[in-house]
């Protein structure tokens, strides 16, 4: 008996000593964690990760901002006016390709230098405490781990930002003056805005310094001084003790031209020349003939660097490339301006006679190049699209144009051309586009013609327009005979990915009904709403003839509120939704009114775009229908039920003559949309589910999902009405091969096309907040005749009776990881809860043996 309470003694203490260890193990995790939120800002200054190779200068045009005259600053107001400023604002400067990484920062002819930005690339940026906008320059300057010298190379001008505080409101001010903004602003950016200019992998977040060198002061020798051309300047980052510099130059903003040019005449010819002022500064070129004709083209300037930051820009910062029409024109000889913009913050006056300044000139004769008998040797033709704007858009005739459309959210995946007899009384627009290859090009720019639409025709490329639903002879357009309202557009440089799948270029023939005349029996015709078409374009090579068919339809545009048909009805709550629905092009910008005759309710939400559910941009799918749709929201819940509103929808900005009233109609107050429904566990052989009732306040549709109410949709019934519907049977499109649970979900029409559009409309009905839906078991039945199954023989397992001799263990499979598991922490686990349970085991065989 004492052996016995030795060894269990033993034993016990062996598992109290692993217990030990385990409860060690907690106590030194619980310490680490307490030091980590004890010392929490020495531990994120020790995670203050610098790209070294990160520290670049970048300029930004003082001319980007055309209104208030304050400059393209970080602050409001600016540009932007209302909403978006500080790190915002560089986000939208670097996506509008207007802020560039560049070693120089360049005054320009009109006297006034464009923006100068340093930046580096850090983490651990929070330590800054950025305000809303971004800011730190206050705590910046406090820091003790973070700054930056400015100083001039093989000089002894220096940059003191705290001195250019002093006297400047340090936040966003609303009055209309750059006085009032200091002229070094410091950033944080913890968002990770810099996207095409970030080096490396990470850290993509990081500091920005802002300096306006109009108004920044300088030290030299204890004096003010000022930025000059001809200087350059280092900016040296000190983080943490980690030190990265960058530098950039102070450079006369000037322009260039080649000595002469030669260019074809072709009805596209590209003259090019140079300019050290800001990337994205616009510039104008002018040709002025010999016989005193001019054209004259306004183009952004070009910048040089290439994205991800690996070159840090040149002098001259880019080239200005500009396209003039010189068909015809063989052997005539001009000269070429390059002018920079005037002083004037007035956008219109920028390029005025008085105002706009020359800075480079150049002369040239135009060469012939027209070969009429050219041929295309071979060539791709494909994936042809209609693709729908709204009417008013007039900018249609160049790839830029388009790329500027496709951009702005105003052109749509659409094969249906719509007329608004509500409001404009007009016709949207379409382009039909087919992709092909770099082949027919040459081909077009090689046939003779004064304008586009001359050269393709006497291209070996064509384009036909037939209508195909005529009871007699159909309209068709030829554009050998007529091309009023149609514009045929080379795309050779693939304006924008986004409506391209498998070519890099491609020919868009623009449609505008408006203007189109077609002809029928000889005679001039125009398109009527209920008609459909064909384009083919067709392609001749030497290898055969390529042709690609665009099939579309034309309609009465029509917009209503909510549900079409129904009385407009408004529910009585926080968030009621007020949906505009429309069959007019997406892309367009809208105001919506909602007013109450007693003059209680005045409610108006304005520049708001109406959008689609198409693949492409803003359009919808090809065939449903709306076309698109705006919603606003509104708080109704202090309105009783029954009071009358009235709505009013208006176009704004693109239609000539906007604003212009699309719809005004009245809606009534109700009480919201609510919807029960139920549903029995059941069995069967998965094909369908069986809801016992389900009540739509305002009709809708039932589905059904697996996993959870709104998993995976397996399910879904056609259009109900409103009201009560008893043993819905509802037909599952993904036949349920096991048991499972399945959801139904309750929905309403929220676009009133009664096609179940979930998960891009049709929201499930809601009651205080959740989902009308019910839950029931299902069991599959199986169809299949039993087979009879041998029936195991159970086996008695003996007893083990303890012997003096060692046990034998039963192999098991080791694990990859050599057996023991890991905790969260990366700590071994497994081993040790293994341990104990083995001790435990000895001691209790151990005391059998006894």
């Amino acid at each position: 008996m004492t052996r016995t309470t030795h060894r269990f003694r033993a034993v016990f203490i062996a598992a109290l000593v692993a217990l030990s260890a385990v409860a060690g193990a907690s106590a030194v995790a619980g310490a680490v964690s307490d030091a980590t939120s004890t010392e929490g800002s020495d531990i994120a200054s020790q995670q203050v990760v610098v790209d070294n190779e990160s520290a670049k200068s970048l300029t930004l045009s003082w001319y980007r901002d055309d209104g208030d005259g304050n400059g393209p600053y970080p602050f409001l107001p600016n540009e932007y006016a209302d909403d978006t400023s500080g790190i915002d604002m560089i986000a939208n400067a670097e996506g509008d390709g207007h802020m560039r990484v560049d070693n120089s920062t360049a005054r320009n002819p009109g006297g006034n230098w464009d923006m100068a930005v340093v930046h580096v690339e850090a983490s651990g940026v929070e330590e800054l405490a950025p305000d809303e906008n971004g800011v730190v320059t206050q705590n910046f300057l406090q820091s003790e781990n973070w700054s930056v010298d400015i100083s001039q190379v093989d000089g002894n001008k220096t940059l003191n930002i705290s001195a250019n505080q002093q006297g400047f409101e340090p936040a966003p001010v609303s009055a209309n003056t750059s006085q009032s903004i200091p002229p070094v602003v410091i950033l944080g950016d913890t968002e990770e805005v810099e996207g095409d200019w970030s080096t490396g992998d990470d850290p993509d977040t990081g500091v920005y310094v802002w300096m306006d060198p109009n108004r920044a002061t300088l030290s030299q020798n204890g004096e003010s001084a000022n930025f000059s051309t001809g200087e350059e300047y280092r900016a040296t980052f000190d983080i943490h003790g980690e030190t990265v510099n960058t530098s950039f130059k102070m450079v006369e903003g000037t322009g260039s031209l080649n000595e002469s040019y030669a260019p074809g005449n072709r009805f596209t010819s590209e003259l090019s020349g140079s300019a050290t002022l800001a990337a994205g500064t616009e510039m104008q070129m002018e040709l002025t003939f010999e016989n005193g004709d001019t054209q004259t083209e306004t183009v952004e300037l070009e910048g040089n660097y290439e994205l991800g930051g690996d070159t840090m820009g040149t002098i001259p910062n880019g080239t200005i490339t500009a396209a003039f029409n010189l068909s015809g024109r063989e052997g005539q000889s001009f000269n070429l301006t390059l002018y920079a913009p005037g002083t004037p913050r007035d956008d219109d006056e920028y390029f005025s006679a008085e105002n706009r300044i020359a800075v480079a000139n150049s002369s040239g004769t135009v060469q012939d190049i027209i070969d009429p008998n050219y041929t295309i040797p071979a060539a791709n033709l494909s994936d042809g699209k209609p693709l729908g704007l709204p009417y008013g858009i007039d900018d249609t005739s160049t790839p830029a144009e388009i790329a500027n459309s496709i951009g702005d959210g105003e052109v749509g995946y659409d094969d249906s051309v719509a007329y608004d007899s509500q409001g404009a009384q007009a016709w949207d627009t379409m382009w039909l586009h087919y992709e092909t290859s770099q082949s027919v090009f040459p081909a077009i720019s090689k046939s003779p013609g004064r304008d586009a639409n001359e050269k393709f025709v006497n291209s070996p490329l064509s384009f036909e327009l037939t209508q195909t639903n005529a009871d007699g002879a159909p309209k068709t357009l030829d554009l050998a005979q007529n091309d009023s309202g149609v514009t045929v557009v080379q795309d050779p440089d693939q304006a924008d990915e986004r409506v391209y799948n498998n070519e890099s270029q491609g020919v868009f023939v623009h449609l505008n009904p408006n203007e189109l005349v077609l002809y029928q029996d000889g005679e001039p015709v125009q398109m009527e709403p209920g008609e459909t078409y064909e384009g083919t374009m067709t392609i001749e090579t030497e290898n055969g003839t390529l042709n690609e068919t665009v099939r579309f339809e034309t309609l009465e545009g029509e917009t209503w509120i909510n549900n079409k048909g129904a009385p407009v009805e408004v529910p009585q709550t926080q968030e009621a939704e007020i949906t505009l629905n429309t069959q007019v092009a997406a892309g367009a910008e809208w105001t919506i009114d909602v007013t109450s005759p007693d003059a209680n309710v005045s409610e108006s939400w304005s520049e708001i775009v109406n959008t689609g559910s198409g693949p492409v941009m803003a359009g919808k799918i090809a065939g449903s229908m709306p076309n698109s749709s705006v919603s606003v929201t509104m708080d109704t819940s202090d309105l009783e039920y029954g009071t009358t509103l009235v709505i009013n929808a208006t176009r704004i900005e693109d239609p000539p003559n906007s604003p212009i009233t699309t719809l005004n109609t009245t809606a009534e107050v109700v009480a919201p949309p609510s919807a029960t429904i139920s549903m029995s566990d059941q069995s069967g052989d998965g094909q369908s589910v069986v809801v016992d009732s389900v009540n739509l306040s305002d009709g809708g549709f039932v589905s059904v999902h697996t996993g959870s109410q709104l998993g995976p949709t397996v399910g879904s019934t056609d259009y109900l009405e409103a009201g009560q519907h008893s043993g819905l049977e509802v037909a599952l499109d993904e036949a349920v091969s096991e048991d499972a649970t399945l959801y139904v979900v309750a929905h309403q029409d929220t676009n009133g096309n009664q096609q179940f559009d979930f998960p891009a409309e049709d929201d499930p009905y809601e009651t205080e907040g959740n989902v009308a839906a019910a839950s029931a078991a299902y069991t599959v039945e199986s169809t299949d005749t039993p087979t009879a199954t041998p029936t195991a023989t159970a086996t008695a397992t003996p007893t083990a009776t303890p012997t003096d001799a060692p046990a034998t263990a039963t192999p098991t499979e080791t694990p990859d990881d050599g057996g023991a598991e890991t905790t969260s922490d990366g700590g071994p686990g497994f081993g040790i809860a293994a341990a104990i349970v083995a001790l435990l085991a000895a001691a209790f065989v151990r005391l059998r043996r006894d």
